[in-house]
């Protein structure tokens, strides 16, 4: 059976959680190969025999995950869960091998379904859901991972001393800083509602010396609203209308109609 060491543990995300994977049992290498079906070979079990196969891949996981290969261990343990598909303790091993990884989101999956399979009932599940849980940022879900496993397990040292206190800490830090937050963010609020207070006197004394202004001053500007602009534009017209040929060309146009044949 597998024992849980702590390391330095995080502030919510960094650095990643990495469990220590131990097996007192363990004394083989497994070489350099990084592929769990090489080893069948030598410890094969009796053809159709799931339960042993699945041990054996179980064993050829663990072997991987204390060589920090990570990889090679995932994947023995995946090829253990087809053959018994709903085996806690190896869901939850491969739930450490993703969280040491460094897949925080696929590890509080896999632990999820580890809690699941154990009929909640294993205070290890617990522990390794709230490291996920903690290292993907849910620090309220890992303090409730974390009580449940105490709850399960009371003398579980690892969560009562480390564990848990720490995840209940940086739970307190992260509302003292959302506090923290919201009386910034209603401070800010409250002065743009002042300087828009402020700003809301000028504007209409504004308007108020516009109103009170004279008429012709107070002419719309553009070139069809301007009295000026309008009768030199109307002068231009009348020029044009009484230049040489502009009146015979027109009348004729109006009058006759046709070529003058008539």
């Amino acid at each position: 059976m597998w024992k849980k060491s702590v390391k330095a543990r995080p502030s919510v995300r960094t650095p990643k959680i990495a469990a220590v994977f131990l097996d007192a049992d363990d004394s083989e290498g497994d070489g350099d190969s990084g592929e769990c079906v090489r080893h069948g070979q030598s410890r094969s079990p009796a053809p159709g025999d799931a339960e042993s196969r699945s041990a054996q891949l179980r064993d050829e996981g663990q072997d991987h995950a204390v060589a920090a290969r990570f990889s090679a261990a995932i994947r023995c343990w995946d090829a253990a869960l087809r053959l018994t598909p709903r085996d806690s303790g190896i869901q939850e091993l491969k739930a450490q091998a993703l969280l040491a990884a460094g897949h925080d989101f696929r590890a509080v999956q896999a632990a999820a379904l580890a809690v699941e399979y154990s009929g909640e009932k294993c205070a290890y599940s617990y522990q390794t859901l709230g490291r996920s849980q903690l290292n993907l940022g849910e620090v309220e879900l890992a303090v409730g991972s974390f009580e449940r496993a105490l709850a399960l397990e009371p003398t579980l040292s690892e969560v009562a001393l480390v564990d848990l206190p720490e995840a209940r800490q940086l739970r307190d830090a992260l509302r003292v800083a959302l506090k923290r937050q919201a009386v910034a963010e209603r401070q800010r609020r409250k002065e743009e509602e002042e300087e828009e207070d402020e700003e809301e006197p000028q504007q209409q004394q504004q308007q108020s010396r516009q109103l009170s202004a004279p008429p012709s001053k107070r002419r719309r500007q553009g070139r069809w609203h301007d009295v000026a602009a309008c009768r030199a534009t109307v002068t231009e017209l009348e020029q044009e209308a009484s230049a040489p040929g502009v009146g015979t060309t027109a009348g004729r146009d109006v009058r006759g109609g046709g070529d003058g044949d008539g």
